[in-house]
């Protein structure tokens, strides 16, 4: 069988196209208290290709006195050539504020033997961002109770308290009750 021989060749070029590399940008979900300062956002690049280094910067519209809730997370990378070679999807993260709490402690009390129990008051610690007690949104009183009676006899009796009417709008509801100690 005769070889069929090439006497002539004709070459033709292709196309290579070259699409960017998809990278994803995605914040970490973060938490804090309210009145705390953010915490240091973070998050992580991926899609990242041939050792490319990427600055990222994450942020959220959440400062101390926001109100307790969820907040977006945002991430923004610094422009540059080496972008281009990338299509970039941006993922949003978030923050949950959860609210701060609020200490109750009983203040110390006296009573004479035979007498009725006096009315109790308390001092609250734990306010954020220079609010107090008027200007907190804290509403109600607290429950502040002894097993004292007109008829206990002399000693020194432990004043409990707990939440009782507390309520809160935006700020601190968790009650931490510090009861006030019984020295002899």
């Amino acid at each position: 069988m005769a070889s069929a021989a090439i006497t002539r060749s004709s070459y033709f070029p292709g196309t290579l196209t070259v699409a960017p590399a998809s990278l994803t940008v995605i914040p970490a979900d973060a938490t804090r208290v309210y009145g705390d300062a953010n915490p240091m956002l973070t998050g992580s690049i991926v899609g990242g290709r041939n050792g490319d280094g990427f600055a990222v910067k994450y942020s959220t519209l959440a400062t101390p006195p926001s109100p307790v809730g969820r907040y977006d997370i945002k991430a923004i990378l610094a422009q540059g050539p080496i972008l281009g070679n990338y299509a970039v999807t941006y993922r949003t993260g978030t923050l949950a504020v959860s609210r701060a709490t609020l200490t109750v402690t009983a203040a110390d009390a006296s009573q004479v033997y035979g007498a009725p129990v006096p009315a109790f008051t308390a001092r609250f610690t734990g306010f954020k961002n220079g609010e107090t007690l008027v200007t907190s949104g804290v509403t109600g009183r607290p429950s502040l109770t002894t097993l004292a009676t007109a008829d206990s006899a002399p000693g020194c009796y432990k004043i409990s308290a707990a939440s009782g009417t507390l309520g809160a709008a935006t700020t601190p509801s968790p009650l931490a009750a510090a009861p006030s100690p019984c020295s002899p």
